[in-house]
């Protein structure tokens, strides 16, 4: 019978480490009726980031916001939510889920 975890030592040299970790934003506001766009770095010492994994939008009126996109491009993510309420959304924060690997970890 064939171990996987010490085949995938021998190719490897070493066990991936898969990791995921929360990247938060300071606050923010988002207009009434209007999008908010902008990026932020989710760059990790020594890992690489594979994907979001989820998000959690906080802040008063938050229920009236929908992701508009949201996505990563190398150490960068970049995320848009529109406001669908005749008020401003205040004190907003984005707390992202994101997955790292770290090779030869």
């Amino acid at each position: 019978m064939v171990d996987i975890k010490k085949l995938l030592i021998k190719i490897l040299g070493k066990l991936p480490s898969i990791v995921v970790d929360t990247v938060s934003t300071g606050s923010f506001n988002i207009a009434a009726n209007n999008v908010r766009e902008t990026t932020i770095s989710i760059a990790k010492t020594g890992y690489t980031p594979l994907g979001i994994m989820g998000y959690n939008l906080s802040g008063s009126g938050v229920s009236f916001c929908f992701p508009y996109h949201l996505y990563l491009d190398g150490n960068t993510a970049y995320y848009a939510f529109r406001n669908n309420s005749n008020g401003q959304v205040t004190g907003v924060t984005l707390k992202l889920y994101v997955l790292y690997i770290k090779w030869g970890g």
